[in-house]
């Protein structure tokens, strides 16, 4: 009995090993491919006029290699202004949007060429919205102010081939009378 146990004992870890080299597919072995090296992106909000920091704006980075998109992370600036990265692989192109209240959008992009990289955004206030009715009038409403609309039932504000109908029951010129609807 004694010499069974021992042989049981020994039997063990050839079994285990043996059960261990059976799990590896020698065909399909896993192969390592290490990650790229990635950069470190440092970037400062701060106010056009006065050079002082935004906080809490958003910061997006988006980065792309060889055209193809990586997927894009968003972070909020601190109270230095400062939003940083360092998940961005080196030789990337970087596409930067940054949105804080009360300020113009900024968007741009950028290379990361090198292991560290420092970006400066200087801000502005929002300007005036584009409005077609704050331009100079037309040739069609000469006598009208700036902005406003021409009004269709007056044939001086209209141009010529654009008059007003005629009013209900009267005849345009040239065509032939009309009976009042029954």
């Amino acid at each position: 009995m004694n010499r069974v146990f021992r042989a049981f004992i020994l039997l063990i870890p050839v079994v285990c090993l043996s059960v261990a080299a059976f799990g590896q597919n020698e065909r399909h072995p896993r192969k390592y491919v290490p990650p790229p090296p990635t950069s470190r992106v440092e970037v400062t909000v701060v106010k056009a006029w006065n050079g002082r920091p935004i906080l809490n704006a958003a910061v997006v980075f988006r980065p792309s290699q060889n055209g193809k998109d990586q997927g894009s992370l968003e972070l909020k600036t601190n109270e230095e202004g400062k939003a940083e990265l360092d998940l961005i692989p080196t030789g990337s192109k970087l596409r930067l949007q940054v949105i804080a209240k009360g300020f113009q959008t900024y968007g741009d992009d950028y290379v990361v060429d090198s292991p560290t990289k420092t970006i400066v955004i200087k801000m502005n206030k929002p300007t005036k919205l584009y409005s077609i009715y704050d331009q100079p009038a037309g040739n069609n409403t000469k006598d009208a102010p700036a902005g406003s609309v021409p009004d269709a039932t007056d044939p001086k504000q209209m141009p010529p081939d654009h008059a007003a109908p005629p009013p209900a029951g009267e005849a345009k010129p040239g065509s032939e009378p009309q009976s009042p609807p029954k």
